[in-house]
């Protein structure tokens, strides 16, 4: 999707993918599921309440994350902003939300759903991956995680690009960066994790993290 100039989206169409989605899983036997869940552009309270209520309708066991970055989109691949005409760079900027008013959304989301029929619902958090966020965002989410023993999840080299990134933006590892901030534990979630290394994995294993490899993606 195009950075600006489309949506909002109605809750309903939230609400049909994940019917469709719990249907597809419930058909071959899937009965739990953990969803990083995206919302274009980003989420509100009618249109989270509207994916839970489909998960809550479906009758799987779903732990839910909200894909909630907060940088702005050219600030997730070295040297792209350069790139972009000044204008797209100032309209991009404008869509960023305030990291304050990220937590919020997630307390609220918190408060209505996790623990719903009897624990069957259930939240996470994600801010999308380590690029994606600035380190003070990571650090409250993590209180929050440790606050109420919630998931936190990372997307961490799904490509090859952000092993090499990496470098730029951090120095080194993801995995050693979320390790050196305090930020990985037996709570966090790395989804994919295909260009890890072997020091990546002992963080990970000496730090308890879980990782998540998607087979079709």
């Amino acid at each position: 999707l195009p950075p600006f100039d489309f949506g909002p989206f109605p809750g309903e169409l939230y609400r049909a993918q994940a019917q469709w989605a719990a249907a597809q899983m419930l058909r071959v036997g899937v009965t739990s599921v953990m969803d990083d869940a995206m919302f274009y552009p980003g989420p509100d309270d009618d249109t989270i309440d509207a994916l839970m209520g489909a998960y809550d309708d479906s009758g799987m066991r779903a732990s839910v994350a909200l894909y909630l970055p907060n940088k702005v989109e050219y600030e997730w691949i070295p040297g792209l902003r350069e790139l972009l005409p000044d204008d797209v760079v100032e309209r991009m900027g404008e869509q960023s939300a305030s990291t304050d008013d990220l937590v919020a959304l997630y307390e609220r989301f918190i408060e209505r759903w996790h623990g719903r029929d009897g624990g069957r619902l259930g939240c996470a958090l994600s801010c999308s991956a380590p690029q994606r966020a600035t380190d003070d965002y990571m650090a409250r989410l993590h209180r929050l995680s440790s606050e109420r023993r919630l998931p936190f999840m990372f997307h961490i080299y799904e490509t090859k690009l952000q092993r090499a990134a990496a470098d730029s933006f951090f120095g080194g590892s993801m995995v050693r960066h979320l390790r050196t901030l305090g930020i990985l534990d037996e709570r966090s979630v790395v989804v994919h994790a295909v260009w890890v290394d072997d020091e990546d994995i002992r963080d990970l294993a000496e730090c308890g993290a879980v990782v998540v490899h998607s087979p079709c993606g």
